[in-house]
């Protein structure tokens, strides 16, 4: 599973085209400048990278150790090598390299549950979720925890997420939508935008979501055959 994040998150850098678009699409979300940003659910680090290049400081954290492990070793190494399935039993190789004007002085992994991050109230000025929302136990306190770690004002929210819901992540009644009845029946990101700009005061003080969309991203099992996963996103400020 490392190798196949590795892959979804920096095989433009190997020239796949096809990864360049998302990963392109993702970053332009981005502040272009700031002091301070956090990215949940980091994996093996891209968009923290991204987060690196445009903010004094930044810090992934994602719950697996192995993830954490790769992304560090990328941030001090600045290279890995990896493989995965060609064909059959046969594999291919990569051998990864970070462009020589990335920033690794001012990035930082953790492990840390998105549910309970170890850092203070109003720490990061730039915030990032995704997607992680419908693999977590309590999606919505997932997000109450990202709006605690944001600042009150001159904040910014990047989230993003499949919605594949699963009753092996979150039980049914925990869902932020996909369900035909309950108090978050409907889309997930219909109820996600409408918790972050204050419905039943659940997250104050409230966002204004300033762009919404979708982004298609890859998986990969083999060299023929890609999963494309599509993620609505929403960027919200205040």
């Amino acid at each position: 599973m490392v190798n196949r994040y590795l892959w979804s998150h920096y095989a433009d850098l190997l020239g796949d085209q096809d990864v360049a678009v998302a990963n392109r699409a993702w970053a332009g979300l981005l502040l272009e400048r700031g002091d301070c940003s956090c990215d949940a659910g980091c994996a093996v680090g891209r968009l923290t990278f991204e987060m690196a290049l445009r903010s004094d400081w930044a810090v992934g954290f994602d719950l697996s150790v192995n993830f954490i492990r790769a992304a560090r070793r990328l941030a001090r190494e600045k290279r890995c090598t990896f493989s995965l399935p060609l064909e059959g039993t046969l594999r291919e190789l990569f051998q990864l390299t970070l462009p020589v004007d990335w920033r690794c002085d001012n990035v930082d992994f953790i492990q840390a549950d998105a549910l309970a991050v170890p850092f203070a109230s109003s720490t990061f000025q730039q915030g990032s979720s995704l997607n992680l929302l419908d693999r977590v136990n309590y999606p919505l306190a997932h997000l109450y925890e990202m709006n605690r770690l944001l600042r009150k004002n001159n904040a910014t929210f990047l989230f993003a997420d499949p919605f594949s819901w699963s009753a092996a992540a979150a039980p049914e009644e925990r869902w932020l939508g996909g369900t035909i009845s309950g108090e978050y029946a409907g889309r997930g990101i219909d109820n996600v935008r409408q918790l972050l700009q204050g419905r039943n005061r659940v997250i104050t003080p409230p966002w204004q979501v300033s762009r919404d969309g979708s982004i298609s991203w890859l998986m990969r099992s083999h060299c023929n055959h890609r999963e494309l996963i599509s993620s609505a996103y929403l960027l919200a400020r205040r």
